[in-house]
């Protein structure tokens, strides 16, 4: 028996399958080499020498024996020639196998009939070196495997060598990686959008320092404004003088002649922002504030002492006059004056950073937004710009109610017969524009400042609204009312309206300390400067002509009061104690 390569093997099953010509045409070309009759314990040709195919006897084809699933199968096994070749005398036989390997053997004597293709199973000579143990068939198919006896298999997580891109010039660090590597860093660069989003470099300065998205600040404001200008309104004198003649030497003004409204106010502001990217380089803010209503009152009820007048000056008789509301043995009666002014703003704007410096820092552990937090910063500075849309709201008015009695016995009018008259004065101010802004802040530690500069350019809308009435009851009779008062006369009551382009800024610092990762505390001022706004008390004119107060007569003289628009200036300022807190 032989041990053939399989290599030999293959190529004979082909060469059988297709079949050959007649008379053994060799299949290479000759080497013109003699070719020795090949005969039992002789060497065979070298692989790679001529081949060539001799006439082959029928091939009977068998059954080939199959062994049953799951025995062992070893190569050592005894396996039979595909064919045993034949020829004319002295024409070598086909060399399968190198004569130097351990399976090469003569091919046995040719036989007069075919042998099968498969013969049975005979032992083939074992190679050199120890006796190959003899394979023993299994007795049995192995148990199938069910999901119990498999053990779980471990998933393979693949590992993944990170990769560290080239730095780009200017760059704090390359792309996607942590610039808190780069501790000697002190460059200047036109944006913070190279700083990497997981550190709290540049892109995270001011109370932005910790990679949050949302965020808000809450201030209680305790601010001052410029307040409102009236002229005197209510007077006093003593019993015995000119009842509450303007310029006499006795007479007090009880309310009126000069500010009012100008002292502090307690209020609050609210901000939100919102970052549109990780790196806090773009962002959106808004921010509303009121002052609230600062207001100032006088009312005072008297039967005659002491004496309450109301003065204004006579277009008529060219001095200084007044209305009686309380006097010994004229009237009795009681007055209400008031005054307010309303300060308020909202604004929309987008933020957006401009130029960013910082000096080393070094990690020291995450913030509450999951991202490395900076602890030994030395110096960092940032400047934003902000643009958007601003709008200021400015409200001011002036009133004045009183109800006045007859009692005198030889007077024009019937004793008892009452005067319910009122004057108001009422302006608003309207700004909608658009506003540009500059925003810088310097952090050192935990220590941050803060400063910001704005300009707000847009339309300035005024509106001034001047009424006045008058209900004159005479005992025994039914009232009688009057579309006039004392100063909001028939000459100057309605409704006026004006436009002008005006400029607003605003300037503000402020000194902040970093609490916590999510909260800082800040203290700061700010200062709000409009110029050319109506006021009400600036609307108010004091000259009169008496023949236009209820009941009205016909006119001598110049018409009075007029309105003729007064422009002031307003200015708002004041501390502000706040909290800002990140989410």
């Amino acid at each position: 028996m032989y041990r053939t390569s399989l290599h030999a093997t293959a190529g004979f099953l082909l060469l059988s399958l297709v079949g050959m010509p007649p008379g053994g045409r060799p299949l290479f070309a000759d080497t013109g080499q003699t070719r020795p009759a090949l005969s039992p314990g002789a060497a065979a040709r070298p692989i790679g020498a001529n081949f060539y195919l001799e006439p082959m006897h029928p091939v009977h084809w068998a059954e080939p024996v199959v062994p049953p699933i799951g025995a062992a199968v070893s190569l050592a096994g005894p396996v039979m020639p595909l064919a045993q070749p034949g020829g004319p005398p002295g024409e070598p036989a086909l060399p399968l196998v190198d004569p130097a390997s351990p399976l090469a053997e003569p091919f046995p004597p040719p036989e007069e009939h075919a042998r099968p293709l498969v013969a049975p199973a005979r032992p083939m000579a074992a190679p050199p070196g120890p006796p190959a143990e003899p394979v023993r068939p299994m007795q049995r198919p192995p148990a199938p495997m069910t999901e119990s006896s498999v053990p779980p298999a471990k998933p393979s997580i693949p590992r993944v060598e990170p990769t560290v891109p080239a730095a780009k010039p200017g760059m704090l660090a390359p792309e996607g990686t942590s610039a808190l590597l780069d501790l000697d860093y002190d460059g200047f660069d036109s944006s913070c959008e190279h700083v990497s989003c997981e550190d709290s470099g540049c892109g995270a300065v001011r109370t932005f320092r910790n990679g949050c998205s949302l965020w808000m600040r809450l201030d209680y404001l305790l601010w001052w404004t410029k307040g409102s200008r009236l002229p005197p309104l209510v007077t006093t004198s003593p019993v015995g003088d000119p009842p509450g003649i303007l310029g006499q030497a006795n007479t007090e003004t009880l309310f009126g002649g000069g500010l009012i409204n100008g002292g502090a106010s307690s209020t609050y502001r609210l901000t939100l922002g919102y970052w549109l990217d990780a790196c806090q380089t773009r962002g959106v803010e808004f921010e509303y504030f009121d002052l609230g209503k600062s207001s100032a009152r006088f009312t005072q009820t008297s039967s005659g002492n002491p004496v309450l007048a109301r003065p204004y000056d006579d277009v008529v008789s060219q001095g200084p006059s007044s209305e009686v509301i309380a006097y010994p043995g004229t009237a009795v009666g009681e007055v209400d004056a008031r005054a307010f002014s309303y300060f308020g703003a909202l604004g929309v704007a987008y933020r957006r950073n401009w130029l960013c410096r910082r000096s080393c820092c070094g990690g020291c552990g995450d913030d509450r937004c999951g991202r490395p937090t900076c602890c030994d910063r030395r110096r960092t500075f940032r400047l934003d710009w902000t643009a958007g849309y601003r709008h200021y709201r400015l409200i001011d008015e002036v009133s004045v109610h009183e109800v006045v009695v007859s009692t005198n016995q030889g007077g024009q009018l019937p004793i008892g017969t009452m005067f319910d008259i009122r004057d108001r004065f009422h302006t608003a101010n309207y700004f909608h524009g658009a506003e540009l802004g500059l925003i810088g802040s310097v952090q050192r530690g935990r220590w941050s400042m803060e400063m910001l500069a704005k300009m707000a350019l847009g339309n300035n809308r005024r509106e001034i609204a001047i009424d006045g009435s008058s209900v004159i009851t005479v005992p025994g009779d039914n009232p009688v009312p009057y579309d006039a008062g004392l100063l909001a006369l028939s000459s100057n009551v309605g409704r006026y309206a004006s436009n002008d382009i005006v400029v607003i800024p605003q300037f503000g610092i402020e000194l902040g300390y970093q609490v916590t990762d999510g909260l800082r505390c800040y203290l700061g001022y700010d200062l709000i400067f409009w110029s050319r706004v109506a006021q009400a008390g600036d609307q108010i004119d004091l000259a009169v002509n008496p023949a236009l107060i209820p009941p009205p007569v016909t006119p001598q003289g110049e018409i009075r009061p007029l309105f003729e628009l007064s422009q002031a200036d307003f200015w708002a300022q004041g501390i502000n104690l706040g909290l800002e807190l990140q989410f």
